[in-house]
Formats: structure tokens, C-alpha cells, sequence
């Protein structure tokens, strides 16, 4: 089956459940393929790596590319949900994430996303993307 395969979904494949690999790919990149010859923006932190929201409607710069570099990046540490404002994107994790739905997680998101207009509190996640 792998012949069959572009060379994106060969650089992609499962690990048994455990996230995602990804192995490097090289590419030529022709500024002339985007609007005013230059690549989109990259949401980089102070170190200068990839920068990850759990709500995606906080990156500086959101365009299609951010969105996948971001998606894919929780993903692989097993985050099936992320937000754009009040639009929830849900990934499948193809594995059981322990607690995902457990009743305090539940009480958590019913409490402070679905009935009450304050935003929420930080969870685990938005303290380690920041």
C-alpha cells in the first residue's frame, strides 16, 4: 500500500496510536506562487520556535497555513480539540485519551464555555502553548 502513497502521506504515518511522526521533507519554494512574493508569516515565540494556541483566534498571524502548522502540532501531543473564537475544531486522536471526557472536564467546559460569557480560566494546555 505504501507505494501508493504521495510523498506527504509517506512522511505522515501512524505510530501505533502514540501521535504522529513527521520526517522531514525538501521542497523548492517559488515566491512567485504567493501574493506579493512573500511567504505568510510565522507565529514564532521568543526562541524562535513554532508557537501553538489553544484558541487559534490568538495567533498573530492566521492564515491556512498557521492553522495547519498549529492543528498538527496538537495533535501530535494528543489535543483532539482546538478553538477558532467560538468555532471548536475537533481532530480525530485515533486513540482513547484518558480524563478526556471525564465528569470534571465536562463541569469545566460546560461551566466556563457553554453557559457563562466570561472567558475561561487557563487550563493545563494554554499554560504550556504560551
Amino acid at each position: 500500500h505504501k507505494s501508493s502513497l504521495s510523498n506527504l502521506e509517506e512522511a505522515l504515518y501512524s505510530s501505533g496510536g502514540h501521535g504522529v511522526r513527521t520526517e522531514k521533507l525538501n521542497r523548492t519554494v517559488k515566491l512567485i506562487d504567493y501574493p506579493k512574493g512573500e511567504l505568510p508569516l510565522q507565529n514564532l515565540d521568543m526562541n524562535g520556535d513554532l508557537l501553538g494556541k489553544s484558541d487559534m483566534a490568538d495567533l498573530p498571524f492566521l492564515h491556512e497555513a498557521a492553522i495547519l502548522y498549529n492543528l498538527r502540532e496538537r495533535h501530535g501531543n494528543g489535543i483532539p480539540y482546538t478553538r477558532v473564537g467560538d468555532i471548536v475544531v475537533a481532530m480525530n486522536p485515533f486513540q482513547w485519551i484518558d480524563g478526556l471526557y471525564s465528569q470534571e472536564k465536562q463541569a469545566f467546559y460546560s461551566e466556563n464555555l457553554i453557559w457563562n460569557d466570561n472567558p475561561p480560566p487557563p487550563s493545563e494546555e494554554d499554560t504550556e502553548d504560551d
